[in-house]
């Protein structure tokens, strides 16, 4: 008999909020900010296998429509629990 181990399996968001302050949105964009949310993409072809152990925060998270903020498919909004934790969040310089 062999050992049962639990894995977690992830896929990577990219940041695609603008960065760019003077456009009409700056205003909701700044309450973006200060939930310390995100707003993504996912990359469902690039999954990565992780440890439960690894995994450091917890968001709340919900899928986008299609075409929404333009991001053509596959957009989040990700929201840390208690709005405190720093996400990772590939792209993010």
């Amino acid at each position: 008999m062999g050992v049962s181990r639990y894995v977690v399996i992830l896929w990577p968001i990219t940041n695609l909020f603008p960065k760019r302050t003077n456009i009409p949105t700056s205003r909701f964009r700044y309450y973006i900010y200060l939930y310390h949310a995100v707003v993504g993409q996912v990359r469902y072809e690039d999954a990565v296998v992780v440890s439960p152990s690894d995994i450091q925060c917890l968001a709340a998270y919900r899928f986008l429509p299609s075409k929404t903020f333009g991001i053509q498919k596959n957009g989040i909004i990700l929201v840390p629990y208690d709005h405190q934790a720093v996400l990772n969040i590939c792209g993010d310089d």
